[in-house]
């Protein structure tokens, strides 16, 4: 079965850290000023990743099914999530 990727990047264009936390794993990250992170979801449906913004924080909502990846600017391997979501 083919499998759907989706990718987004969270930017902190901020001077201080922002916590951002990928759902629904409630993996939270922080990014230092000027640190970007990637966050990947990957299902066997199709979906999309949506950011929600707030004052010093970022929510990354993956969809149903899905495991989840989260790399640094430079494409290195953060963290991994292989529970997949219900």
């Amino acid at each position: 079965m083919v499998e759907t990727t989706a990718r987004v990047t969270v930017r902190n264009a901020t001077d201080q850290p922002l916590l951002a936390t990928f759902e629904p794993w409630c993996e939270t990250y922080e990014l230092p000023p000027g640190a970007e992170y990637v966050f990947e979801a990957t299902s066997r449906r199709v979906g999309q990743l949506t950011v929600e913004p707030g004052i010093g924080t970022a929510t990354v909502y993956a969809w149903d099914a899905c495991i989840g990846r989260v790399f640094d600017a430079a494409g290195r391997l953060v963290d991994s999530l292989h529970v997949r979501t219900p």
